[in-house]
């Protein structure tokens, strides 16, 4: 069997998205005749994969590696100016470079040698983001002459456009970009989840070669967790918020909307939000007055994310809402909602219009699609009035089928096969 190092920032029991696709394939690679040694950050609790699996401490603190408990991180930003928080933004560009994993990048990149000194690797795979994974395994790949495969989740510095413009700036874009062209002369093969994506790639850094593997759904995740009819009209979220760019402004004020008007579903509406950015929340919740409808939790266990969504009576995925999108973001349809599909419960997207999430909601049936404030006050009363008649499943499209975690890992399995044999 031959064997291959996984170097993933991100990897179980964290309970972020981007531990889900290095977590597939360190569970399902065996089977295709590839042995996983997984590299990762140090955090507490089991991994629950069948494989070997070293972390690494990293120096310094980052709130990556920490819960973010409810109630903390909205203190610590109301303490703060926006003049204080520019002046942390722009320290961090400089000092984390080139990302906030900065403080893991070097301990990863030392063990990462060791590991293969040791013992013989056939080839390597990093996933990013962090794009620090990718300065590890370009660095086993030089040092040891082993393929490597630089797998993107997300883009790091472009190509250019309103969405990279506004998140990096100029200046940060442009060395990132330089920087990323050199680690990429070294990768055998670029991998990414979406088409968009992959043509991206494909065409800012000159590699026709670029290949999509979809994401993928574990419907295994969900046995033994029990799905109660809920007694409230509660809407759970659970994920990741970005000022300017995904925020829960467009449902907060559809909400406020259906008050106004005396909706039944305005007084009776619940959010639950589950994540890191309790502050977003609280903030956009203030602002449109249903302050009183929303209760920040956190972050929490992935499992107990799993179980609020299973206790609740719809899902909210709120998707990148900026009305200056490029045509790579509003193609991204994430991850968050193969995971959701699995909870037998309907989906409210809330996203810029042509998001490629709107033609999933439609060819899946698995809920609907809203991209404004009076869409999503529809789609709100209507969800509404299925919670009162006892409509709690969706029903799935006969056609539709997310893409397992064994279909992921056999794309990369054909890819190392091809690359290790070259």
């Amino acid at each position: 069997m031959r064997r291959v190092l996984l170097v993933a920032y991100y990897f179980p029991p964290q309970p972020k998205a981007g531990a889900l696709r290095p977590s597939y394939l360190a569970a399902n690679l065996k089977e295709f005749g590839w042995e996983p040694t997984v590299l990762t950050v140090d955090f507490p609790g089991d991994a629950g994969v069948d494989c070997k699996v070293v972390r690494v401490k990293q120096f310094g603190k980052s709130a990556k590696l920490d819960f973010v408990a409810a109630g903390e991180a909205a203190a610590n930003a109301k303490r703060r100016s926006a003049f204080e928080r520019a002046l942390r933004d722009a320290a961090r560009n400089v000092v984390h470079f080139p990302d906030d994993a900065v403080g893991w990048l070097w301990p990863a990149r030392t063990e990462a040698l060791r590991l293969t000194a040791q013992e013989r690797y056939d080839a390597v795979i990093s996933t990013a983001p962090p794009p620090s994974a990718h300065f590890v395994g370009r660095a086993v790949s030089v040092a040891r002459r082993i393929p490597w495969i630089a797998d993107y989740r997300d883009l790091w510095s472009g190509p250019a456009g309103p969405y990279f413009d506004r998140e990096f700036g100029p200046l940060k874009r442009a060395y990132s970009y330089a920087w990323e062209r050199w680690l990429l002369r070294r990768a055998a093969s670029l991998t990414a989840p979406t088409m968009a994506h992959r043509d991206a790639l494909a065409e800012y850094f000159g590699r026709p070669d670029a290949m999509m593997i979809p994401n993928a759904a574990d419907m295994a995740a969900w046995q033994g967790i029990e799905a109660p009819p809920p007694s409230q009209f509660r809407i759970c979220y659970a994920g990741k918020l970005y000022a300017k760019l995904r925020t829960p402004d467009v449902v907060f004020a559809a909400v406020a909307r259906l008050r106004r008007s005396n909706s039944p579903a305005g007084g009776a509406v619940r959010f639950d939000f589950f994540g890191e950015d309790p502050d977003l929340v609280t903030e956009s919740a203030d602002k449109h007055g249903v302050r009183d409808a929303v209760v920040v939790h956190g972050e929490v266990d992935r499992r107990s994310a799993l179980t609020a969504m299973r206790a609740s009576a719809a899902l909210l995925l709120l998707l990148n809402t900026a009305g200056d999108l490029d045509h790579i973001e509003i193609a991204n349809p994430g991850s968050k909602i193969l995971e959701y599909s699995g909870a037998k419960r309907p989906i409210l997207a809330v996203g810029a219009a042509g998001n490629a999430v709107e033609r999933i909601m439609r060819d899946s049936g698995l809920g609907v699609f809203a991209s404004d404030e009076a869409a999503c006050a529809s789609a709100l009363a209507a969800l509404y009035e299925d919670f009162r008649a006892g409509k709690l499943e969706p029903v799935p499209l006969p056609d539709w089928r997310p893409p397992t975690p064994r279909d992921l890992a056999g794309g990369f399995a054909s890819i190392l096969d091809r690359i290790a044999d070259d």
